[in-house]
């Protein structure tokens, strides 16, 4: 059995990744789970409830740490494997870098070495290391940096869409100004941005990223 985890800045994200899994990547509703706290996650993981896909928000930018708690959660799950992506604004490529050297320094001491006989491995150029437990569990673990954020690239693509948007500043004026246009909650504006931003090079990227993340 395999279990994804993708852990994003925020809850715009969050609601954006699950639209995309859904309804551009065919992903089964039932198989999708929002977490909006990580207790609420641990919560299900240790009753065994967790979905086959679970995405998780994370106030402010991600720590290069914080994948580490869910290495520790592996432990507790009966999976084969398990991919964890981190979805970071910017292109943040030292995420990677930092969790490799951290994730190493974790995992070199004589408690886990006899314990959990952790093996690491590295792709830098898909920025993708896999951790094996044992010789049998897998943790993967990829980062994906969204270019600048989310919002402003919902931002840019509402402009290019509605003229009536293009004299505005910010992007929070912006996508505020659209729900007002439109009628529409800032969730279901995120949800429809999906459609705008498919033929972006950086969502086809993450698509083709998300497809390999084992």
């Amino acid at each position: 059995m395999h279990k994804t985890v993708l852990i994003c800045e925020g809850y715009n994200d969050t609601v954006f990744l699950h639209e995309t899994l859904i309804n551009r990547m065919s992903v089964k509703s039932n198989q999708v789970k929002i977490y909006s706290r990580l207790i609420s996650f641990t919560r299900d993981v240790r009753s065994s409830t967790q979905a086959n896909i679970s995405i998780i928000a994370v106030d402010g930018p991600v720590s290069p740490k914080f994948p580490v708690r869910f290495v520790r959660q592996f432990w507790y799950i009966e999976v084969s494997q398990m991919s964890l992506g981190v979805i970071t604004d910017g292109d943040r490529g030292e995420m990677y870098d930092k969790l490799v050297e951290y994730l190493r320094l974790y995992l070199d001491t004589n408690c886990k070495k006899h314990n959990i006989d952790p093996a690491l491995s590295y792709s830098d150029s898909e920025r993708k290391l896999k951790m094996c437990f044992n010789g049998r569990r897998t943790v993967t673990i990829w980062t994906f940096g969204v270019p600048a954020s989310l919002e402003i690239q919902v931002s840019k693509a509402l402009k290019e869409k509605y003229k009536k948007l293009r004299s505005l500043a910010g992007e929070d004026e912006t996508i505020r100004a659209a729900c007002h246009l439109l009628s529409i909650s800032r969730e279901d504006l995120i949800r429809s941005s999906v459609g705008l931003l498919a033929n972006k090079k950086w969502f086809i990227d993450f698509c083709k990223r998300f497809d390999k993340r084992f």
